[in-house]
């Protein structure tokens, strides 16, 4: 399955290709390479050349992961989470998890957007939710089952913030119906953000609403 997925992508890549009798060993140092200076569309072919060619090279699963990241770096997230689902999927034991979970976030996190912005400057509370709440399930996993990664602590600021921004969108829902004279709808939607995310920094806002909507309501 993943050489199907490694071949269509390989078929749509117009990076230049590299000489077809290259052996395994070179085309894994010259894609950390091409990833070390973010040449990530160089790194893409050479590893999609390596899972093509050698499938069962002693290289072949932790490029698994370089590719997923490769295509992260390109945008093509849903490449990325992908090939990091199957990942997860063939290897479950493997040391390597934490970073295909890690990986898998960060593409869900940063899915739809045109160019890499600066840290966390999107209204993510205005975009798919879907998404949010797969990259907040992923973040999840990994402070939760690997709480000792090297992934941990950024996994647990981007919860956070995913978990604001989810608050959010449900209070940017009520705060609509409140505007549109749906008292009882606004209230409702406000609690089950409460219930849902009971820590949220939204919390107060949150129940100024209901109470602003309880008094409206006739």
């Amino acid at each position: 399955m993943l050489c199907s997925v490694i071949a269509l992508a390989a078929a749509c890549s117009s990076a230049p290709s590299l000489a077809p009798d290259t052996n395994a060993e070179t085309l894994v140092s010259s894609a950390k390479a091409a990833l070390q200076n973010d040449d990530f569309r160089f790194a893409s072919t050479a590893l999609e050349q390596l899972a093509a060619t050698y499938p069962t090279s002693r290289y072949s699963v932790p490029a698994k992961l370089d590719l997923a990241y490769a295509y992260y770096g390109l945008e093509e997230f849903e490449k990325a989470v992908d090939i990091s689902n199957l990942f997860l999927r063939q290897h479950p034991t493997s040391p390597l998890v934490p970073y295909a979970h890690y990986i898998k976030a960060i593409s869900n996190f940063d899915r739809g957007k045109g160019m890499l912005d600066a840290y966390f400057p999107r209204q993510l509370s205005q975009i798919d939710q879907r998404m949010l709440a797969e990259a907040a399930q992923d973040f999840s996993i990994l402070i939760e089952r690997y709480p000792s990664s090297e992934y941990a602590v950024d996994a647990q600021k981007r919860y956070r913030f995913l978990v604001e921004q989810m608050a959010k969108h449900e209070l940017d829902i009520a705060q609509y119906y409140l505007t549109r004279g749906s008292y009882t709808a606004a209230a409702t939607r406000a609690q089950a953000m409460l219930e849902k995310y009971p820590q949220s920094a939204l919390r107060e806002r949150a129940l100024q609403l209901i109470a602003e909507a309880q008094a409206s309501s006739p």
